[in-house]
C-alpha cells in the first residue's frame, strides 16, 4: 500500500495532471478558502502540519496567511521539495502533543480511519485544531481506499477522538 501511495506522485507528473497554472490556481483558492478563518483560532507562531500534502500547495497557503511554521509531510513529496517533508501520516515521526493544527484532505487515501485519528490525536497539542476536508463526490479510484456516501459516516468515528467540533461546513 505504501509503495502503490508512493507512486502517485510520478503517475500525475506523466499523465500532466495537476500541474497546470489553472490547476493550481484552482487549489490555491480552494485552500485559501478554507484557511483564511483559522486566523480566529491560532496564533501566528503555530506549529502546523499538513498531512498527504504532495507538492505542498497547502503549505504555500498558509506561509501566506502568516502562519510561517507550516509545513507538510506525504510518501512522496519529490525531489527537493521545501515545503513538504517525507512522512507517513498513519506513523509520524513527532513527539506527542507537538502540533497546533493538523490538516488533510486524504482521509479516503487511509485503510484504517481509527488508527489513522489516533495518530492525529497523539501528535496533536490538547487544545490544538484538526482541519478536514471529507470528500464525498466521487468514486474511489485506484489511490483511494475508502469512499462515504455521506461526510456523517465519517463524523461518527471522528468524536470518538475529537471532543468538540468548532465548525461544520458543506461545500458544494
Amino acid at each position: 500500500y505504501i509503495k502503490h501511495q508512493s507512486n502517485k506522485l510520478e503517475i500525475i507528473k506523466n499523465k500532466g495532471h495537476g500541474w497546470r497554472k489553472k490547476d493550481i490556481t484552482e487549489y490555491r483558492l480552494r485552500f485559501w478558502l478554507r484557511f483564511k478563518h483559522l486566523k480566529r483560532f491560532l496564533k501566528k507562531n503555530a506549529l502546523c502540519l499538513c498531512l498527504g500534502a504532495r507538492q505542498g500547495t497547502e503549505v504555500e497557503v498558509l506561509r501566506e496567511l502568516g502562519f510561517s511554521q507550516t509545513f507538510g509531510i506525504d510518501l512522496n513529496p519529490g525531489p527537493e521539495n521545501k515545503l513538504v517533508k517525507k512522512g507517513n501520516f498513519m506513523n509520524l515521526d513527532f513527539p506527542d502533543n507537538h502540533f497546533d493544527m493538523l490538516y488533510s484532505n486524504c482521509l479516503d487515501h487511509t485503510l484504517d480511519l481509527d488508527l489513522f485519528f489516533k495518530e492525529q490525536v497523539r501528535v496533536l497539542k490538547n487544545n490544538g485544531y484538526f482541519l478536514i476536508d471529507i470528500n464525498t463526490n466521487e468514486v474511489a479510484g485506484s489511490f483511494e481506499s475508502q469512499e462515504w456516501d455521506r461526510p456523517e459516516l465519517v463524523l461518527i468515528i471522528l468524536l470518538k477522538y475529537f471532543r468538540n467540533i468548532v465548525l461544520l461546513k458543506r461545500e458544494k
